[in-house]
């Protein structure tokens, strides 16, 4: 008869019984639930950080819809952007991202049958609470106005000064709405000339206020 040689017992620490308390939704399916919410049309609540709360936006979008003729394609969005911080726009194709940040720079103007409600607003400005301004027509700068203030929207970087002919009010300041840098100008009668740096501050459309007496 073979005998085999015993061994001692090792003692491991019992396992805890799982919780009976009934585990709350994960995040896939917070995210799920969320995504299900917006096909059905419901609003849903911005979620925004404490820390970045506290903070003074550059850029503060409000409650900003948006229609290319009857097709809505932004639906009431809610978006604080704080100066200094890298901002990162995450979705599929399609949802919305390209119309929302050509929104800000009011390239999506240049196309037919477009139609917003809400607001946004740079440094404080509002971006879209204007009317036509004196100078149209010119294809490298668009000019919107709103009570004694007209924005000088730059769409082509001049190599040296700008020069813009039609401003028949007279200027008080000017700086550009990116970072509140103030311009130095020369005013004729009806032409403005303003000294700016040789870098474009926007990479596609700088924004340029006149207050105006």
């Amino acid at each position: 008869m073979t005998s085999f040689p015993t061994t001692e017992a090792k003692m491991f620490p019992a396992i805890p019984e799982r919780s009976r308390e009934t585990p709350g939704p994960s995040g896939a399916q917070m995210i799920n639930g969320r995504l299900l919410a917006i096909g059905r049309g419901e609003p849903i609540q911005t979620e925004i950080h404490s820390a970045l709360a506290s903070e003074e936006p550059v850029i503060n979008i409000q409650h900003f819809s948006l229609w290319y003729g009857q097709k809505q394609a932004l639906f009431d969005i809610t978006l604080p952007v704080s100066r200094g911080k890298i901002t990162a726009m995450i979705g599929p194709s399609g949802c919305g991202k390209s119309t929302l940040l050509r929104s800000v720079n009011r390239l999506n103007d240049l196309i037919d049958n477009l139609r917003i409600s809400g607001d946004m607003r740079l440094n404080g400005d509002s971006i879209y609470g204007t009317s036509y301004g004196p100078v149209q027509g010119i294809a490298s700068i668009r000019t919107t106005a709103k009570d004694n203030k007209i924005f000088v929207h730059v769409l082509e970087w001049p190599a040296a000064a700008l020069e813009v002919r039609g401003i028949k009010p007279r200027v008080l300041s000017a700086r550009l709405l990116a970072d509140g840098q103030s311009l130095k100008f020369t005013q004729t009668e009806g032409n403005l000339r303003l000294d700016l740096p040789s870098q474009m501050p926007d990479a596609n459309v700088t924004t340029i206020a006149l207050m105006t007496s």
